[in-house]
């Protein structure tokens, strides 16, 4: 028998994208005040794990909202 079930898994899963999406629109907004409403809404329809790892580092690295923007906006691709 599986320690977790499928739904659980899928549970924790979605729990934990949830929490890197909070986690990359606050550390954005630590570093560089408010952001964009739709800079915000397009963080939250992000559903590749991978892809919000890429994201969050970047917000670490990038000296301003305007390049995080332009990263953000170069890998809106891999959304669709």
């Amino acid at each position: 028998m599986p320690l977790l079930s499928n739904i659980e898994r899928r549970a924790v899963e979605r729990t934990q994208k949830q929490t890197r999406k909070q986690d990359i629109i606050k550390l954005v907004q630590v570093r560089f005040g408010n952001i964009p409403e739709n800079l915000e809404y397009s963080i939250n329809q992000i559903d590749d794990t991978s892809l919000l790892e890429q994201i969050f580092v970047s917000a670490i690295s990038v000296n301003s909202l305007e390049d995080f923007s332009q990263l953000f906006n170069s890998n809106s691709g891999e959304l669709e």
